[in-house]
């Protein structure tokens, strides 16, 4: 079932939300040729980007991951609708990109 799907980045970005029951599938179309999204679908083809869990506080995870080992992107970002979100290097992690995201 399709919860919503909304333009972000300025246009660049198209993300749909799907539920799945006890768990949310986001949809993510880039929607400019240049855009990072677009020149990854070229070089992996169609599939996983990465996997989003829900956190109580993006900025303490900003601090805390570093912490435990686990480097952060430089500073959060916005996510959809409007939620703070933070990417974490997938180096630690075997390549899997992994994202947080919440208040």
């Amino acid at each position: 079932k399709v919860l919503y799907s909304e333009v972000v980045n300025n246009g660049a970005v198209r993300l749909t939300h799907l539920d799945l029951g006890n768990t949310h599938l986001q949809l993510v179309e880039p929607l400019q040729p240049g855009h990072p999204l677009h020149r990854w679908l070229e070089q992996h083809g169609p599939g996983l980007h990465h996997l989003c869990f829900k956190v109580d506080d993006v900025q303490q995870a900003f601090v805390d991951l570093p912490a435990q080992g686990l480097p952060t992107a430089p500073a959060p970002h916005q996510g959809t609708q409007g939620k703070r979100a933070l990417f974490l290097s997938a180096a630690p992690t075997q390549g899997v990109q992994l994202e947080v995201t919440g208040n």
